[in-house]
C-alpha cells in the first residue's frame, strides 16, 4: 500500500485504464511534520520531493505544494479560526487545511506520523482532529488520504502502542485513503528497520524515503 501513494492521487478523476493516460494538470496538497518536510533525506530525495518528480514525469504541469513544518502535529493543521484547548497549538494559517483548500486542489495527503504520540495527545483528540479537518476538505469536494504512524525508537512501549493504535484507526478510518507506511518499515520490535533508518531513531534515510 506504500507504494501506492504513486498511484492513489492520479485516479481521481481519470477512468482510463492507466494512470499515464492522464492529461489534466492535477493539484496536489501535502500537509505534515518533518517525514513530508524531508528530514532525513539529502535534498531532493524525501519522498514529497520524489513523488513530484513521478507526477511531472507523467504531466509537467502538475503542482505539489508541500506545506510541512518539522515538529508540527494534528494541532497544527486544523482550520483557521479553531479554538484548540488549554496548552494545544492552535492553527497555523500558512500550513493548515484552510491554506490548503485555498490552493485549490484536486487532492490532499497528510503525513502527521509520531509527534502526536510524543507530545502525550490521546487517540480521540487525534482522531477528532482528523475528523474536523477531513470534513472541512470533504465540504469543499477534496479528497484527502491519510498516512499511518510511523515506527519510532525513542519512545516507551506504551507510546509505541499508541502509534500501533493510531495506525490501526488509520486503516479503519479512511480505508483506501490510508496509505501504509509502517508495514516493512519497522523492525520485530517496532522499531525502525535499520536499512532506513537515518540515525536519530525518529526518520527514515533516502532508502526509507524511497520506499515510502
Amino acid at each position: 500500500m506504500r507504494t501506492a501513494i504513486l498511484l492513489l492521487c492520479l485516479f481521481i478523476y481519470c477512468t482510463t485504464a492507466r494512470a499515464q493516460t492522464c492529461t489534466t494538470p492535477y493539484r496536489i496538497v501535502v500537509l505534515g511534520s518533518s517525514t513530508a518536510e524531508g528530514m532525513g533525506a539529502t535534498p531532493g530525495h524525501g519522498w514529497v520531493a520524489l513523488y513530484t518528480q513521478y507526477l511531472k514525469g507523467i504531466n509537467a504541469n502538475y503542482q505539489v505544494y508541500n506545506l510541512a513544518v518539522g515538529g508540527y502535529t494534528t494541532y497544527h493543521i486544523n482550520p483557521t479560526g479553531y479554538v484548540p484547548p488549554t496548552d494545544r497549538p492552535y492553527p497555523d494559517t500558512l500550513h493548515n487545511i484552510t491554506k490548503a483548500l485555498s490552493l485549490q486542489p484536486n487532492a490532499i495527503i497528510i503525513n502527521l506520523p509520531t509527534n502526536d504520540v510524543g507530545r502525550g495527545y490521546t487517540l480521540t483528540e487525534q482522531q477528532a482532529n482528523y475528523q474536523r479537518v477531513i470534513s472541512l476538505a470533504t465540504a469543499q469536494g477534496v479528497k484527502v488520504w491519510v498516512s499511518t504512524t510511523q515506527p519510532r525508537n525513542d519512545y516507551t512501549a506504551s507510546m509505541v502502542a499508541n502509534l500501533k493504535a493510531m495506525r490501526d484507526w488509520t486503516f479503519s478510518y479512511f480505508g483506501d485513503k490510508s496509505i501504509d507506511f509502517w508495514t516493512g518499515m519497522n523492525q520485530p520490535n517496532d522499531s525502525i528497520k535499520w536499512a532506513y533508518s537515518y540515525g536519530d531513531g525518529i526518520h527514515f534515510n533516502d532508502s526509507g524515503h524511497y520506499v515510502l
